[in-house]
């Protein structure tokens, strides 16, 4: 009767030791794969942030002092004139041209509504950075350059650096992005607990907005200098 015990009680022992090991090894793969889940957002994000920069500071190229070069200018949206193809030593690189004119291109970028995404009772929203650039007469090039998780990414600056009262008075642009990994990993107890009283919802909440906070930030003042006139 006693060995029957001193097995029972080992069984019981050994399978509480690998229900923690399991549980162990289970937070840790889940950690590994949220660091590297974020170190990739991290990436995209310089990424998205480096095109963003090369493009802005060509505003205003090869335009006119008396023609505004900014046409288009919202938080979420930018539209400017510069010469793209003015002269082969300085075209920029589009896909299919290959000659020169001296007719002003313009590059736009567009932060609009990509994908909402629902964890229960929380929702977050990703949006997608469209870069447009259309070279005169020959071709417009049009493609996703990355994620964002804020919609409000240009600021437009006067010479002193203040906010701009017109487009005219551009001189500088602010630009802030942000992003958080949507495809976080959630505890299981975080994603299976039952939502029953408020604290218990405030609890999930404030867990969703800890993980899912914006925080990946990029910001830049970019002067343009052709428009430094």
């Amino acid at each position: 009767m006693q060995g029957y015990l001193d097995i029972l009680g080992a069984t019981m022992l050994g399978g509480f030791i690998l229900l923690i090991a399991m549980t162990a090894s289970d937070n840790g793969m889940r950690e590994v794969y949220n660091y590297n889940s974020g170190a990739l957002m991290q990436n995209n994000l310089a990424l998205t942030s480096r095109i963003m920069e090369y493009d802005l500071r060509k505003m205003g190229f090869g335009i006119s002092e008396s023609d505004s070069a900014v046409l288009i200018g919202q938080p979420a949206r930018i539209k400017f004139l510069a010469h793209l193809n003015l002269r082969s030593d300085l075209n920029m690189v589009v896909r299919g041209v290959s000659s020169s004119d001296a007719v002003a291109d313009t590059i736009e970028y567009r932060i609009e509504q990509d994908e909402i995404i629902d964890f229960g009772d929380t929702t977050v929203t990703m949006y997608r950075v469209t870069r447009k650039v259309s070279i005169a007469n020959i071709t417009i090039d049009s493609t996703v350059v990355g994620r964002v998780g804020d919609i409000q990414v240009f600021e437009y600056l006067d010479q002193s650096g203040n906010t701009a009262p017109r487009l005219s008075g551009t001189k500088s642009i602010d630009m802030s992005l942000k992003t958080f990994d949507p495809s976080v990993v959630l505890s299981p107890e975080l994603v299976h607990q039952d939502v029953v009283t408020n604290n218990n919802l405030l609890f999930r909440k404030r867990e969703l907005a800890r993980i899912l906070r914006p925080s990946f930030f990029r910001s830049n003042r970019i002067t343009a200098k052709n428009l430094r006139r």
